[in-house]
């Protein structure tokens, strides 16, 4: 039932979160069989059936705190555009919720079709970019770190994942197509314009990774010296939301993105593509920017969601270690830095997003 919400920790909840992730790569990685349909279409089974267990696990959800607060109040309000509830909601969205409204008036279906869509582009995206032998380590990552955090903040994960659309026009030179994305994502949830920063940055050749690194660190000083007034400018709203009387290097952010800049650093410096290594590192400078913008206002880390791609980035740069023994020695720290990720994010959030204990339309896990 949506509308009620009693949250606290579960060991069973977090047995239930592991067994997932865990299943997800054991059938990727050793499940080796194909269906063929027709002549021209062959199924994975083991990466279509990981598909529809994350849809059950996130659809049929009533877990959740915005799903059961501001989402279904809304929901309910959403006889048309005007009517709708929270008019601070991005017009994409309330589209979907009046549609959904009008047609089913029924918030179950809402709820299963904003996880169909939000899975949906990074499946897409790892099928026509990701070999069948990088697929177990990408989607661990993503299950891993940014599949549970989307059980409260739907609107801003789906918009997250059509920008994984957005970063898959980019990375093949496509900007028309990344544009229309982009637009089509922000009309979901605002943050997705922070796309326009590799947008311009691929777009525009003057641009080197030099001068995106030093524009990270102008962003660093600003938000440390100006907190107050970035502060003020996002109003009143935000105000609830501050972290800090300091902005400072916590934990967090050393775990989450430290291991990553070494491994992009070692990389990228021996990078051939020049266009490609800019978008990477524009991915990590929206990171970047909104994990330090964290530390000014909690909830904008939520935002570093957008740094999606790295689901992709990372395991692309391992594979590009010569030596098999570095490689194999850099996808167990693979393992080890999502097993972090993960329990970092439950143990912090757990009461705030609401995501324990586990409950869907069929059971409850106490």
């Amino acid at each position: 039932m949506y509308g009620l919400y009693e949250g606290y920790w579960s060991n069973n909840t977090l047995l239930f979160y592991i067994v997932i992730i865990v299943s997800v790569f054991v059938l990727l990685r050793f499940v080796k069989i194909n269906i063929r349909l027709t002549r021209r279409t062959i199924i994975d089974f083991g990466f279509t059936l990981s598909f529809f267990i994350l849809l059950f696990v996130s659809g049929f959800r009533t877990t959740g705190r915005d799903i059961n607060g501001g989402y279904y109040a809304n929901f309910l309000t959403a006889t048309s555009v005007n009517n709708y509830r929270d008019h601070s909601v991005e017009i994409g969205f309330r589209l979907i919720n009046v549609v959904f409204r009008r047609l089913f008036n029924n918030y179950s279906a809402f709820i299963l079709f904003l996880s169909f869509a939000t899975l949906l582009p990074v499946f897409w995206f790892v099928k026509h970019n990701v070999s069948e032998r990088k697929r177990p380590y990408v989607l661990l990552f993503y299950v891993s770190t940014y599949f549970f955090s989307g059980f409260s903040a739907a609107r801003q994960y789906l918009a997250v994942s059509l920008c994984l659309i957005v970063y898959s026009y980019l990375k093949k030179c496509k900007h028309f197509r990344a544009l229309i994305w982009i637009l089509l994502a922000a009309s979901i949830h605002t943050s997705a314009l922070a796309m326009f920063i590799p947008f311009f940055i691929t777009v525009n050749k003057a641009v080197s990774k030099r001068m995106i690194w030093l524009s990270v660190g102008i962003m660093f000083i600003a938000v440390y010296f100006f907190r107050g007034s970035i502060i003020g400018l996002l109003g009143p709203r935000y105000y609830n939301y501050t972290a800090f009387t300091s902005v400072q290097i916590g934990s967090r952010w050393i775990a989450y993105y430290v291991p990553i800049i070494y491994l992009l650093y070692r990389e990228l410096r021996n990078e051939k593509d020049k266009y490609f290594a800019k978008l990477n590192v524009s991915i990590i400078a929206i990171g970047f920017l909104f994990e330090m913008l964290s530390y000014v206002v909690s909830i904008i880390g939520r935002l570093s969601a957008l740094t999606l791609p790295f689901i992709y980035i990372v395991p692309y740069f391992i594979d590009l270690e010569p030596s098999q023994k570095k490689r194999t020695i850099y996808r167990i720290i693979l393992l080890l830095y999502c097993s972090l990720r993960f329990w970092l994010y439950l143990n912090d959030h757990y009461m705030n997003e609401g995501l324990m204990p586990y409950s869907n339309l069929f059971f409850s896990i106490h």
